[in-house]
């Protein structure tokens, strides 16, 4: 969890636009390692997924990476304490915001008008 914090305040501190190689890797040793999220760590697990939600959605449309932002999400979607907060990632507009969900915005980068 710790790991996966870093990588997020990395993230926004230097507003990157995608993910490095280095980001995928820590992210991988630290969500894709998890066995199951505990209860207790519930509300932390909800702010690292909120914080790469968008980079994550960003990765499927790298053909060297789908294969792994389908595991992270996966991960939280098939897991009982982070399926509800998945789902509230991809499809809650951000508060205050006009903008449609992400999950959205991302159906639109790949289903181009």
């Amino acid at each position: 969890l710790g790991i996966a914090n870093a990588v997020v305040a990395d993230l926004l501190e230097n507003k990157n636009k995608n993910l490095d190689e280095v980001h995928v890797q820590l992210l991988s040793a630290s969500i894709l390692k998890v066995r199951k999220f505990e209860e207790s760590s519930k509300n932390d697990w909800s702010s690292v997924l909120q914080g790469l939600i968008r980079y994550v959605l960003v990765e499927f449309l790298d053909v060297q990476r789908c294969q792994w932002a389908s595991s992270v999400l996966e991960r939280f979607f098939l897991d009982e304490t982070t399926c509800d907060i998945a789902c509230a990632a991809l499809l809650r507009k951000t508060e205050g915001s006009q903008k449609a969900p992400k999950f959205f915005g991302f159906l639109k980068m790949v289903f181009p008008e």
